[in-house]
């Protein structure tokens, strides 16, 4: 590979809009380490507000730079910088805005050499493929600044494909590796609910991306996979939808990794979920105990989060198997635990509810009061418990203290009503999955055991509730739910799991087919795939329930091994393994 030059092609390079961010950018660091600085380049669009925060423009190199020249002469203004991540890699940004004249001739160019069909395409069709056929041109000018050596262009996604067609129409020479991380039909027919594996043989592609409106889009997709000369997708339950939509046996797997150095220890662990839970048990006391109380100390948090899919993600699922568990826990009365769910689904807010801001606001109050007369309460404990008289809120606190406690804490009660299932107001008037908590009947009554949360805001750590990044907030949880449907790959799971959180997902999961065959030699695997690959939805709903009841009567010593257990499983999916199946990618392509 010394004599191989590799251009990395991806839309969401310095553009963060999905998954493949995470993948280009926590790999790069072991790409510059296998390719070398001078033998690894990023491409991706230039767009200014996003682009000001990640990337560091500099000079291009004396062989570049009149080569940049030439090609802003026809509209296409190419950024040379370091894209501030690890391993700083030299990326290029491309602002194709200079070119949108020539949108049309693009657009013919590609009906006529490869009957892609763009009449009715939606807008955001344009700008992916106006971006692409600009990589593809300033690919084929500085190939002239690496004369003697082999060029490779890895175009990710269908954004990315039109490069590849450019390229294969006016620089054959330039090696083409193609990886699509989802199909463009696999992920429009899971979203409307047909059920995609079960008919995945019969089910006719092109006919099929006509009636859902993504023909366009899955043409590139088909044309940029069976003109490429390496085929590339990231997982085995991918690669059937390949075969199947784009008529091309795929030639090789790249497994999506993560970034996870030497792993953290279990003393990192415990010391992050211990202190992550309480700031997390803190928010529990002001967004409940309002309305009646429960035993914090005796809670176990579980969470679903991701993207709005309430079908593809398995929300759905996750919803009906919370209501069976919710009965089983009813039964067992004051001996099960309380489970509080966080959705952490990002929806379209107006704005925290007025009530929740009010409780936030005098529980923050009746904590200064507290911090206030810590000196005095503190001295008060100390004289009680060596003068071995009982304790009393009367004995701890000076009558003045203990009265303004007493009113804030008045104002903080509501004697009617349930505690909000939703943080938040929202833009929708209906949102399907609070409809179907109502409809599960999970709507916070004081006599479930399973009380929930949608949580709508971004977990930024200055949101104005919890406060904690989603790192933090998955820190302090015990088990992430992920009970995917339609799920490529799946770094949420593993994200979880390398931060020492027991996790689910399922064999419809990327992840979950990769990982499956090292969790079942575990006593204690700290991840679990749910099985839902020709199951029935009834069969795996009731293999979910049973797993988060077997989980809330775990004892704290097989939590603990769940933990450990889940970070070494995450080990697995470390980059510093999983980079050689793209090396052994690029060493294919070089040798075509």
């Amino acid at each position: 590979m010394s004599n191989s030059i590799i251009f990395e092609i991806c839309w969401e390079a310095c553009n963060k809009v999905g998954g493949i961010y995470t993948v280009i950018a926590s790999k790069a660091a072991y790409m510059k380490q296998e390719l070398g600085d001078n033998n690894y380049f990023i491409i991706g669009p230039y767009f200014i507000e996003k682009a000001k925060d990640e990337f560091e423009e500099i000079v291009p190199p004396e062989n570049i730079k009149h080569l940049f020249v030439a090609l802003q002469k026809e509209g296409i203004n190419c950024h040379w910088g370091k894209w501030l991540i690890k391993g700083e890699p030299t990326t290029i940004l491309i602002d194709f805005n200079g070119y949108r004249s020539h949108l049309d001739s693009i657009k013919k160019d590609l009906w006529e050499s490869f009957a892609i069909d763009s009449l009715n395409a939606p807008s955001d069709f344009n700008d992916p493929i106006l971006w692409s056929w600009c990589v593809g041109k300033v690919l084929s000018i500085i190939k002239e600044a690496f004369k003697g050596q082999s060029i490779i262009a890895h175009a990710h996604e269908w954004m990315s494909g039109s490069a590849l067609l450019y390229l294969k129409e006016k620089e054959p020479k330039i090696k083409k590796v193609f990886t699509t991380h989802a199909t463009v039909l696999g992920r429009a027919l899971a979203a409307s609910n047909s059920p995609l594996y079960e008919e995945l043989e019969t089910i006719e592609g092109d006919k099929k991306a006509y009636e859902l409106g993504v023909a366009a889009k899955h043409q590139v997709e088909k044309a940029s996979a069976q003109e490429t000369d390496i085929l590339t997708t990231v997982s085995k339950i991918t690669s059937l939808e390949v075969k199947q939509f784009l008529k091309r046996k795929v030639d090789l797997t790249l497994p999506n990794g993560l970034d996870l150095g030497g792993g953290l220890t279990f003393e990192d662990f415990s010391l992050s979920h211990r202190l992550q839970r309480d700031r997390m048990r803190e928010f529990i006391l002001y967004y409940f105990f309002p309305y009646y109380s429960f035993d914090p100390r005796k809670s176990l948090f579980y969470f679903i989060s991701g993207r709005y899919e309430f079908h593809n993600k398995g929300i759905d699922i996750f919803i009906d198997a919370l209501s069976d568990l919710n009965k089983r826990l009813k039964e067992k009365g004051d001996s099960a635990k309380t489970i509080i769910v966080f959705f952490w689904v990002p929806l379209n807010i107006r704005g925290i509810k007025a009530h929740i801001r009010e409780a936030r606001e005098i529980f923050s109050d009746v904590e200064q009061t507290l911090e206030e007369s810590r000196v005095t309460t503190q001295s008060n404990l100390l004289y009680n418990i060596m003068a071995e008289e009982p304790l009393s809120a009367e004995a701890l606190f000076e009558e003045d203290t203990l009265r303004q406690i007493k009113r804030k804490l008045m104002k903080l009660k509501h004697p009617t009503g349930l505690p909000s299932i939703c943080t938040h107001d929202l833009n929708e008037e209906n949102n399907t999955i609070i409809d179907k908590l109502k409809q599960v009947n999970l709507i916070n009554k004081p006599e479930d055991k399973i009380k929930v949360i949608v949580y709508p805001a971004y977990l930024t750590g200055s949101d104005g509730l919890l406060n904690l990044s989603y790192n933090e907030c998955v820190q302090g949880s015990h088990l992430g739910v992920f009970p995917s449907y339609y799920e490529p790959w799946g770094y949420t799971p593993l994200e979880t799991a390398s931060l020492g959180v027991a996790t689910i997902t399922t064999d419809l999961a990327g992840f979950g087919i990769f990982i499956k065959p090292k969790a079942n030699q575990k006593k204690y695997p700290g991840i679990y795939i749910i099985e839902r690959r020709q199951k029935s939805y009834e069969t795996s709903k009731n293999q979910l329930a049973g797993l988060l009841y077997d989980f809330s009567r775990a004892s704290y010593h097989e939590r603990v091994q769940n933990k450990i257990g889940a970070s070494e499983l995450a080990q697995e999916a470390n980059w510093e393994k999983l980079i050689t199946y793209y090396i052994e990618a690029y060493e294919r392509a070089s040798k075509l």
